[in-house]
């Protein structure tokens, strides 16, 4: 390989690098984006199981405070 030609191919070599670095960093920010946003959909998800797991919990007591209302009142008359 002549001298000019295997130059001018280290120097592409070069500038290619240079691109792959350059746009690495420039993606780097929005892959931090994209991994806080995971974090707070992830947190999200598990506030609302909470929420649905503590509605649950309130409609099982108010279900039942129902169905006994009736037997207290039997059971007091």
């Amino acid at each position: 390989m002549p001298a000019d030609l295997r130059s001018g191919f280290r120097g592409w070599v070069g500038l290619t690098n240079a691109v792959d670095s350059s746009i690495e960093d420039w993606f780097a920010p929005a892959e931090d984006w994209l991994a806080t946003m995971e974090d707070r959909y992830a947190a999200l998800e598990d506030w609302f199981a909470s929420l649905k797991d503590r509605c649950a919990g309130r409609l099982r007591i108010g279900f039942l405070e129902d169905w006994l209302a009736p037997m207290e009142v039997w059971c007091a008359g």
